[in-house]
């Protein structure tokens, strides 16, 4: 039994026989301050709690970010260009290091592409500086010569100059924009589907009258009508070099045949000459830039040295690849440029 009576709350009891009971009684103000004690008691221990949990994962975030914050300054306070490692080797943090072997394999390719453009641009520049030259000179000539003969010599030269360093020059610019399309990973234009016949037979019909003049016997071996993949501009240009090194570097008199066909899925197209040919041991070098390889020096060949580089870098970024083999029979070079069938 519970009665109020005033301030006080009282409750009383009966044994079951009756013959007994108790009363209890106790104000309601203690009520009271039971329920604010309680409630204080509910909201500061888990307000105490969170605070020692947070207080805790603070300091903890604080000292596992001290390592990352030593590298982050350690590669503030490098210089452009620098390759040497950002790590410390065996006293670096081991949770650091996957970073710090990332950061230090970025920064030798990094280095490797600052000194593969410096010596592009300084053997562009040396390209560059010889058919300059040879341009001040014979104007010089030109306009010294009276003699009407001497002068067409001489003009004749002056525009084979100009010829030479307006090829070198945009072959230089052919291979940037080559370079950047790489890096940017696309290339400039949407690919198209493209006729390989088609293609090599034009090529090889821009190409006729020069062979007719220097006595080549450049031709194009009938092919299965097949379809490339790509940017139309950029495959005419690696095929031009392809001929076009062809036509320099093999003597009057020598066949050129041009040939395209289907292996798996792979199309691939040919040029194979009977010339002189390359040694296997300079075969891999005669793709690097700005090299001409000993029949040029030996035979006075003038070019840029940079044809094959553009082929086989065209061909790369079309997913396919151009190497150079034996010929099929007797001395000469087959540069073979392998694409994915469209």
């Amino acid at each position: 039994m519970r009665q109020q009576r005033g301030d006080w709350l009282l409750m009383a009891a009966y044994s079951p026989d009756r013959r007994a009971w108790a009363v209890a009684g106790q104000t309601r103000s203690f009520y009271s301050q039971l329920d604010r004690k309680l409630m204080w008691q509910a909201l500061l221990v888990p307000l105490v709690y969170a605070v020692v949990v947070l207080l805790t994962l603070w300091i903890a975030a604080w000292r596992g970010l001290l390592p990352l914050a030593a590298l982050g300054e350690r590669i503030g306070q490098r210089q452009a260009g620098d390759a040497r490692p950002v790590g410390q080797g065996e006293n670096e943090c081991i949770e650091l290091q996957p970073i710090t072997w990332a950061l230090d394999a970025y920064a030798e390719r990094e280095a490797a592409l600052r000194q593969q453009e410096q010596r592009f641009f300084a053997d562009a520049a040396h390209e560059l500086r010889t058919p300059l030259a040879a341009i001040g000179a014979q104007a010089h000539v030109l306009s010294q010569e009276r003699d009407p003969g001497r002068q067409a010599q001489a003009l004749a030269q002056l525009q084979q100059s100009v010829q030479r360093g307006g090829d070198v020059l945009s072959k230089v610019l052919t291979l940037s924009r080559l370079d950047a399309q790489g890096a940017i990973g696309h290339a400039g234009h949407a690919p198209g589907r493209i006729d390989l016949g088609a293609l090599l037979a034009d090529g090889v019909a821009e190409h006729a009258p020069r062979a007719l003049a220097s006595g080549h016997n450049l031709g194009l071996v009938p092919g299965p009508a097949v379809s490339v993949s790509g940017e139309c501009a950029l495959l005419r240009t690696a095929v031009d070099n392809l001929i076009d090194n062809a036509l320099r570097y093999t003597p009057s008199g020598s066949r050129i045949d041009v040939a395209w066909g289907v292996r798996g899925d792979e199309v691939w197209c040919a040029v194979e000459d009977d010339g002189p040919g390359v040694e296997s041991a300079d075969r891999a070098r005669v793709f690097e830039r700005f090299e001409r390889g000993r029949l040029v020096h030996a035979e006075g060949q003038s070019g840029s040295g940079l044809g094959l580089a553009i082929a086989r870098e065209i061909a790369r970024q079309h997913g396919g690849s151009l190497r150079l083999t034996a010929a099929a029979s007797g001395p000469g070079c087959r540069f073979v440029m392998t694409l994915p069938a469209a």
